[in-house]
Protein backbone atom coordinates (compact mmCIF):
# COMPACT_ATOMS: atom_id res chain seq x y z
CA UNK A 1 0.00 0.00 0.00
CA UNK A 2 1.32 3.45 -0.85
CA UNK A 3 0.51 7.08 0.94
CA UNK A 4 0.98 10.05 0.60
CA UNK A 5 1.67 12.34 3.50
CA UNK A 6 2.24 16.11 4.86
CA UNK A 7 4.74 16.48 7.46
CA UNK A 8 4.17 19.01 10.48
CA UNK A 9 5.46 21.45 8.07
CA UNK A 10 3.19 20.76 4.83
CA UNK A 11 6.03 18.59 2.70
CA UNK A 12 4.62 15.91 1.26
CA UNK A 13 6.20 12.42 2.20
CA UNK A 14 5.24 9.11 1.01
CA UNK A 15 5.08 5.68 2.80
CA UNK A 16 4.83 2.30 2.26
CA UNK A 17 3.42 -0.09 4.43
CA UNK A 18 2.27 -3.74 4.22
CA UNK A 19 -1.01 -4.99 4.57
CA UNK A 20 -0.85 -8.58 6.81
CA UNK A 21 -3.66 -10.10 5.26
CA UNK A 22 -6.53 -9.06 2.91
CA UNK A 23 -9.34 -11.45 1.17
CA UNK A 24 -11.19 -11.12 -2.32
CA UNK A 25 -14.08 -13.19 -3.17
CA UNK A 26 -16.34 -13.16 -5.20
CA UNK A 27 -18.34 -14.30 -8.98
CA UNK A 28 -19.15 -12.86 -11.95
CA UNK A 29 -22.04 -13.85 -14.38
CA UNK A 30 -21.63 -13.38 -18.19
CA UNK A 31 -24.77 -14.18 -20.39
CA UNK A 32 -24.99 -13.92 -24.35
CA UNK A 33 -28.36 -13.89 -26.35
CA UNK A 34 -28.65 -13.84 -29.77
CA UNK A 35 -32.36 -13.30 -30.05
CA UNK A 36 -32.50 -12.54 -33.50
CA UNK A 37 -29.55 -12.80 -36.41
CA UNK A 38 -29.87 -8.70 -35.74
CA UNK A 39 -30.50 -8.49 -32.32
CA UNK A 40 -27.89 -9.58 -29.69
CA UNK A 41 -27.99 -9.15 -25.73
CA UNK A 42 -25.39 -9.27 -23.61
CA UNK A 43 -25.28 -8.81 -19.78
CA UNK A 44 -23.50 -9.20 -16.85
CA UNK A 45 -23.40 -9.07 -12.62
CA UNK A 46 -20.34 -9.39 -10.84
CA UNK A 47 -20.36 -9.80 -6.66
CA UNK A 48 -17.21 -9.08 -4.60
CA UNK A 49 -16.37 -9.83 -1.02
CA UNK A 50 -12.82 -7.87 -0.69
CA UNK A 51 -11.84 -6.58 3.09
CA UNK A 52 -8.23 -6.59 5.03
CA UNK A 53 -8.73 -9.06 7.13
CA UNK A 54 -5.84 -7.84 8.98
CA UNK A 55 -4.46 -4.46 8.16
CA UNK A 56 -3.82 -2.59 12.45
CA UNK A 57 -1.54 -0.14 11.93
CA UNK A 58 -2.77 1.10 8.44
CA UNK A 59 -1.89 5.06 9.48
CA UNK A 60 -2.24 7.58 12.38
CA UNK A 61 -4.87 9.67 13.34
CA UNK A 62 -3.85 13.62 13.96
CA UNK A 63 -3.24 12.69 18.15
CA UNK A 64 -0.23 10.47 16.58
CA UNK A 65 -2.47 7.14 17.83
CA UNK A 66 -2.31 4.03 14.92
CA UNK A 67 -5.44 3.57 12.99
CA UNK A 68 -6.85 -0.24 12.23
CA UNK A 69 -8.54 -0.47 9.01
CA UNK A 70 -9.37 -4.51 9.84
CA UNK A 71 -12.32 -5.65 8.16
CA UNK A 72 -12.51 -2.08 5.66
CA UNK A 73 -13.36 -2.83 2.45
CA UNK A 74 -10.60 -3.08 -0.38
CA UNK A 75 -9.98 0.26 -2.27
CA UNK A 76 -11.64 0.95 -5.51
CA UNK A 77 -13.14 -3.01 -4.74
CA UNK A 78 -16.81 -2.22 -5.48
CA UNK A 79 -19.48 -5.05 -4.40
CA UNK A 80 -21.72 -5.29 -7.14
CA UNK A 81 -21.14 -4.45 -10.73
CA UNK A 82 -23.35 -4.91 -13.89
CA UNK A 83 -23.80 -4.05 -17.12
CA UNK A 84 -26.31 -4.98 -20.06
CA UNK A 85 -25.31 -4.42 -24.30
CA UNK A 86 -28.38 -4.60 -26.42
CA UNK A 87 -26.66 -4.42 -30.45
CA UNK A 88 -29.40 -4.33 -33.28
CA UNK A 89 -27.54 -4.76 -36.77
CA UNK A 90 -29.18 -5.31 -39.92
CA UNK A 91 -28.30 -4.69 -43.66
CA UNK A 92 -29.91 -1.63 -45.25
CA UNK A 93 -28.83 -2.47 -48.69
CA UNK A 94 -26.18 -4.72 -50.35
CA UNK A 95 -23.59 -2.36 -49.44
CA UNK A 96 -25.15 -1.05 -46.32
CA UNK A 97 -25.65 -2.06 -43.05
CA UNK A 98 -27.40 0.03 -40.05
CA UNK A 99 -25.69 -0.67 -36.56
CA UNK A 100 -27.25 0.67 -33.23
CA UNK A 101 -26.19 -0.49 -29.68
CA UNK A 102 -26.92 0.40 -26.25
CA UNK A 103 -25.15 -0.27 -22.98
CA UNK A 104 -25.84 0.28 -19.47
CA UNK A 105 -23.23 -0.29 -16.86
CA UNK A 106 -23.58 -0.12 -13.25
CA UNK A 107 -20.31 0.20 -10.51
CA UNK A 108 -21.44 -0.01 -6.68
CA UNK A 109 -20.46 1.74 -3.69
CA UNK A 110 -16.08 2.14 -3.92
CA UNK A 111 -13.95 3.74 -1.26
CA UNK A 112 -10.85 5.49 -2.47
CA UNK A 113 -8.75 5.35 0.85
CA UNK A 114 -7.96 2.22 3.16
CA UNK A 115 -9.89 4.05 5.85
CA UNK A 116 -13.22 4.15 4.66
CA UNK A 117 -13.57 7.77 4.76
CA UNK A 118 -16.84 8.80 3.57
CA UNK A 119 -15.11 11.82 1.45
CA UNK A 120 -13.35 9.06 -0.49
CA UNK A 121 -16.60 7.29 -1.40
CA UNK A 122 -18.05 6.86 -4.54
CA UNK A 123 -21.78 6.04 -4.14
CA UNK A 124 -22.89 3.13 -6.64
CA UNK A 125 -23.85 5.04 -10.35
CA UNK A 126 -25.10 3.79 -13.46
CA UNK A 127 -23.95 4.75 -16.58
CA UNK A 128 -25.73 5.10 -20.45
CA UNK A 129 -23.37 5.12 -23.67
CA UNK A 130 -25.30 4.59 -26.94
CA UNK A 131 -24.40 4.87 -30.60
CA UNK A 132 -25.88 4.24 -34.06
CA UNK A 133 -24.23 4.10 -37.25
CA UNK A 134 -23.74 2.82 -40.88
CA UNK A 135 -21.01 0.58 -42.07
CA UNK A 136 -20.20 -1.18 -45.07
CA UNK A 137 -20.82 -4.82 -44.17
CA UNK A 138 -16.88 -5.78 -44.70
CA UNK A 139 -16.14 -3.85 -42.52
CA UNK A 140 -13.83 -1.30 -44.47
CA UNK A 141 -15.40 2.03 -43.46
CA UNK A 142 -17.79 2.90 -40.75
CA UNK A 143 -19.37 6.07 -39.76
CA UNK A 144 -20.89 6.04 -36.35
CA UNK A 145 -22.82 8.64 -34.22
CA UNK A 146 -22.04 8.09 -30.52
CA UNK A 147 -22.88 9.15 -27.01
CA UNK A 148 -21.44 8.61 -22.89
CA UNK A 149 -22.44 9.21 -20.06
CA UNK A 150 -25.56 10.13 -21.81
CA UNK A 151 -27.39 10.87 -18.09
CA UNK A 152 -24.09 13.25 -16.97
CA UNK A 153 -23.88 11.58 -13.89
CA UNK A 154 -21.35 12.88 -12.00
CA UNK A 155 -18.64 10.30 -10.22
CA UNK A 156 -15.16 10.34 -9.22
CA UNK A 157 -12.16 8.19 -10.37
CA UNK A 158 -9.65 9.06 -7.71
CA UNK A 159 -9.69 10.54 -4.20
CA UNK A 160 -6.97 11.62 -2.29
CA UNK A 161 -5.90 13.05 0.88
CA UNK A 162 -4.38 16.73 0.24
CA UNK A 163 -2.70 19.08 2.89
CA UNK A 164 -4.77 19.81 5.72
CA UNK A 165 -6.78 17.05 5.78
CA UNK A 166 -8.68 17.99 2.79
CA UNK A 167 -9.77 15.35 0.45
CA UNK A 168 -9.24 16.09 -3.41
CA UNK A 169 -11.15 14.17 -6.16
CA UNK A 170 -10.67 13.87 -9.72
CA UNK A 171 -13.65 13.16 -11.36
CA UNK A 172 -14.44 11.04 -14.29
CA UNK A 173 -15.26 12.56 -17.98
CA UNK A 174 -19.31 14.13 -18.33
CA UNK A 175 -21.62 13.56 -20.88
CA UNK A 176 -19.05 13.25 -24.55
CA UNK A 177 -20.48 12.77 -27.83
CA UNK A 178 -19.34 13.13 -31.54
CA UNK A 179 -19.24 11.42 -34.75
CA UNK A 180 -16.30 8.47 -35.37
CA UNK A 181 -15.38 8.02 -39.28
CA UNK A 182 -13.47 4.58 -39.52
CA UNK A 183 -11.73 3.31 -43.02
CA UNK A 184 -9.70 -0.07 -43.40
CA UNK A 185 -7.72 0.01 -46.23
Amino acid sequence: MFRIEANAQGVPSSRITNVAKASSTGGEVDLTWVATPALTIRGSVGYTDATYEDYSQCGQNSAGLLIDCTDNRLTNAPEWTGNLNVTYSRPLTEGLSLIVNGEWSYRGDVYYDVFNNDTALQDGFSMFNANIGLADPSGRWSATLWGTNLADEEYITIAVQGFGGNTIHTLGNPRQYGVRLAARF
